[in-house]
């Protein structure tokens, strides 16, 4: 049986992707395991004005920093009792960021939030989650957060009437 010896929690730094930190934090301490924390920062192009000294390299870095702030945070309020944790944050496209990382470092474990997009948001911001699994040769655990399980939750009870209800058991 292979044992977790490293765990990577892709973040975005939103309130969502704090649940998928939480779980890691949980697998990190039954298996002592390393726990990563990798947020990347997206290269974009902006758009300048004459008039505005705003560079690629000035967003970059300004990003940069905020997203380290957050990270440190992060670490603090929410990772403390971890024994073994590393934050990094990288720039280029999230997908292929975390991709090469989990080669580079030998990661055996990926969790991660879904944001619970579906149809155009879906399509138009797409997603790094359904690209990690489909691609990952590691193990990835993906973790809906409460707001977006209640919303599905929602939604399957509209569907079925009470009377319609079924338990079901799988065996």
């Amino acid at each position: 049986m292979k044992t977790i010896k490293k765990i990577l929690v892709p973040t975005d730094l939103s309130d969502l992707s704090f649940e998928a930190i939480e779980l890691a934090k949980s697998l990190a301490k039954v298996y002592k395991a390393r726990l990563f924390l990798l947020h990347t920062v997206d290269v974009v192009p902006v758009v300048s004005f004459p008039t505005v000294d705003f560079t690629l390299e000035t967003a970059l870095n300004d990003e940069t920093e905020k997203a380290k702030d957050i990270v440190e945070r992060i670490i603090s309020e929410k990772l403390s009792d971890v024994d073994d944790v590393a934050a990094l944050i990288r720039r280029g496209v999230a997908y292929e960021e975390i991709m090469k990382f989990v080669n580079e470092e030998g990661i055996d474990l990926i969790v991660m939030a879904t944001h619970g997009r579906t149809g155009l948001p879906h399509i138009i911001m797409g997603s790094v989650a359904e690209k990690i699994v489909r691609h990952s040769h590691v193990p990835v655990m993906t973790v809906k957060p409460p707001k977006v399980r209640r919303s599905l939750k929602t939604a399957d009870e509209q569907e079925l009437q009470p009377h319609e209800r079924k338990s079901r058991i799988f065996i």
